[in-house]
């Protein structure tokens, strides 16, 4: 981290994405955008309500919100779409046809 003076005189902080990632650990930021370990309970009512299939979203279930169809961890094409597995509960399928298959 420092104090850069930039062309207009202006101080400004520099910071790495290293140091940034320190803080937001030190500070649990990136527990919580991360772990979505703990969804906010009306939050989850709302899904359920929504969800065609709501018994995806107890803890422990490994079925699509959406379609059903069971899920395993090799049918996630790569990291971010288990993430975002781990927010919503679609599978590969369901995450293509939602967001784009990203081809």
């Amino acid at each position: 981290m420092k104090l850069v003076k930039t062309a207009s005189g202006k101080k400004t902080l520099k910071i790495s994405k290293k140091e940034w990632q320190n803080i937001g650990k030190k500070q649990g930021w990136v527990k919580k955008a991360e772990g979505l370990d703990e969804k906010d309970p009306a939050i989850i009512e709302l899904m359920k309500l929504m969800a065609p299939n709501p018994a995806a979203l107890e803890p422990g279930a490994s079925s699509c919100v959406f379609c059903k169809k069971e899920v395993k961890d090799e049918d996630f094409r790569d990291e971010l779409s288990k993430k975002e597995w781990n927010i919503s509960r679609l599978c590969q399928e369901c995450q293509d046809k939602t967001f784009g298959s990203g081809e």
